[in-house]
């Protein structure tokens, strides 16, 4: 039985838009968009969310071939655990953006892509675009909700 914070927070989530809030919500100075390199690291990373970073102990057979239907496998999450297969691409990609649509995580515009971060980096975010100077923040393009 969930406890009820928990059923209260992710009661209306599947398991892999869990999986992905849970690795956002963890490491709130980082930043996804929808390339297919982003999304393999989110993918291997729902694996163990708690992890400092994403597991490296896995095999690509070819890394330029990343598409939507690739599902990295014989990933080792830590030293001595059983291998497993990360969510496909596109269940990433098509949980990061139901996650925004109910804004459980921020959505927002910078040089022309949609990048994905918890609710509570954008000051974080703010803080380093205000280091730029203004031709460079609006070469950015920032634009700080996406629908």
């Amino acid at each position: 039985m969930p406890h009820m914070i928990y059923a209260i927070k992710t009661g209306d989530l599947n398991r892999s838009q869990r999986r992905i809030l849970e690795v956002i919500e963890r490491h709130k100075d980082h930043t996804w968009c929808t390339s297919n390199r982003d999304l393999e690291e989110l993918a291997r990373w729902a694996i163990l969310p708690s992890s400092g970073s994403p597991p490296t102990n896995f095999e690509i057979n070819n890394e330029g071939d990343l598409t939507e239907t690739t599902q990295i496998k014989g990933v080792k999450p830590y030293f001595g655990s059983r291998r497993e297969a990360t969510y496909s691409l596109k269940t990433v990609k098509t949980a990061l953006v139901e996650l925004a649509s109910k804004d459980r995580i921020w959505a927002f515009g910078l040089y022309g892509r949609i990048f994905y971060a918890s609710n509570k980096s954008t000051s974080r975010v703010k803080k380093w675009l205000d280091r730029l100077d203004p031709g460079e923040r609006e070469r950015a393009e920032f634009r700080e909700h996406i629908e």
